[in-house]
């Protein structure tokens, strides 16, 4: 339910926040055609609840999509999967040594306290 209510909070974000995509893409020189052409491509063109249940439909077939910020060259977009796949090595090696050390400081910090609260 969490994780249902979070994707439809980043959606809904998404919906709201100032800019377009396709402007973003083209650039400004764009026509308007060009325009309507990509936005019907990028399934811009549908109602905002149609868009949803295709986009997590996707995700849960672990189809999640293109960047449309970063591309492989100028004419491919990247896969998010694998900007994805590029940070989490990193991510997972950061959020285990954060746990070790958690661990480690809180185990001894915890014996101390008892200790005072005991010898009190």
């Amino acid at each position: 339910m969490t994780l249902f209510l979070v994707s439809v909070a980043a959606f809904l974000a998404f919906q709201v926040i100032p800019g377009d995509v396709v402007r973003s893409i083209l650039g400004t020189e764009a026509t308007p055609e060009r325009e309507a052409q990509l936005r019907e491509e990028l399934g811009l063109d549908k109602p905002p609840v149609e868009r949803y249940i295709s986009w997590a439909d996707d995700v849960l077939h672990g189809d999640f999509g293109v960047s449309y910020r970063y591309s492989k060259n100028m004419n491919e977009m990247m896969p998010v999967k694998e900007l994805i796949g590029d940070k989490l090595p990193v991510t997972l090696y950061l959020a285990v040594l954060s746990f070790v050390m958690i661990v480690l400081v809180s185990i001894p910090l915890g014996y101390c306290g008892q200790n005072v609260e005991a010898g009190s």
